[in-house]
């Protein structure tokens, strides 16, 4: 049914979306985090590859050339500040990895090559990771695995072989926030995948990648709010198979294809986005239904500006501005 020609399942992700109560929401996330992460004063302490931290360290030396895993947290509760220290690898192992323990602070320093730079394991829950400089690391520079409730802000990734931040297998209610891809673009930006629903990724900034700048597949209710995106020889930012997700108030330039996708779901809402010069069409929804695409400005478009395609049904197109498309404005195929 629809409220006014509006999808009702659309109106009601579009009011819970955005606005102030969403600013509110993601004001509210990040001041949550914030407070769960608090630890006792840390000592001053030298470390060694593969410790094994129990209590809030401060960090006094760097680490080169550990073969496996650098640090691992052992205990919940603790803040480990790397004090501008690097942490380096050969090439194997975690740089940071925790394995289930909670309200843990990692925070500045660098970490570089790894196959994983930081790895929030199953239950770990209300972890902070930030100002963190994360380099050649192999895999992922940030991996969330079954990881819930954590805050990742403000941390910059560059030269990563596979992709930047990766959300995966069931990690619920993440912020991922104001974090950057710089120098050589990898694979892929920022991941959220496999189950991992109601993630909320804001303020981040993808100036180059190799494919997609941010990927949402199989997992429901993600926000994508306000981040700055340029795509490489892939789709700029794809949602498939994604229901419920928000595309919201980004900057996105295309790549060598559409600058944004979205498939195979219902209930996605696309609004508000300022869409720069792409190869492909602006926005494709294919086989979508009940969705919002509402209020976004597009020019350039290699294609046209927006098509609905492949069985796409009940979607609502309004308030769109496109300029300069290489076809229609809005093309059903």
């Amino acid at each position: 049914m629809h409220d006014h020609g509006v999808p009702l399942e659309a109106t009601r992700i579009e009011r819970e979306g955005g606005g102030r109560r969403g600013r509110l929401l993601s004001l509210g996330l990040l001041a949550l985090a914030l407070l769960a992460v608090a630890a006792p004063a840390a000592r001053a302490d030298t470390v060694t590859c593969g410790e094994v931290l129990r209590a809030s360290t401060t960090v006094t030396n760097s680490l080169v050339g550990c073969a496996g895993d650098g640090l691992v947290i052992g205990a919940s509760g603790i803040d480990v500040n790397l004090n501008g220290h690097v942490v380096q690898g050969v090439g194997l192992g975690t740089g940071i990895r925790n394995s289930g323990h909670a309200d843990v602070t990692i925070r500045n320093g660098s970490v570089i090559n790894f196959d994983y730079g930081v790895v929030l394991h199953a239950g770990t829950v209300r972890n902070a990771v930030t100002n963190l400089n994360l380099a050649k690391n192999e895999w992922a520079a940030i991996q969330l695995e079954n990881a819930s409730g954590n805050h990742v802000a403000q941390n910059v990734v560059s030269e990563s072989s596979d992709v930047g931040v990766r959300v995966t297998n069931g990690s619920l209610g993440n912020v991922i926030v104001g974090n950057s891809l710089s120098g050589a673009g990898s694979s892929e930006g920022f991941v959220v995948e496999l189950g991992s629903n109601g993630n909320w990724l804001e303020g981040n900034v993808v100036p180059v990648s190799g494919g997609h700048a941010i990927r949402v597949e199989g997992s429901s209710g993600n926000m994508v709010l306000a981040n700055e995106l340029a795509g490489g020889a892939d789709v700029t930012v794809m949602v498939a198979g994604a229901p419920g997700t928000v595309v919201q108030a980004n900057r996105i330039a295309g790549g060598g294809d559409a600058s944004l996708l979205m498939t195979g779901a219902t209930g996605g809402v696309v609004r508000f986005n300022a869409l720069g010069k792409s190869s492909d069409a602006g926005v494709i929804l294919e086989g979508m239904g009940n969705s919002l695409v509402k209020g976004n400005s597009m020019s350039l478009a290699g294609d046209s500006a927006i098509i609905l395609r492949n069985g796409a049904h009940n979607v609502r197109v309004i308030d769109n501005q496109a300029s300069h498309s290489s076809d229609a404005g809005v093309a059903i195929a």
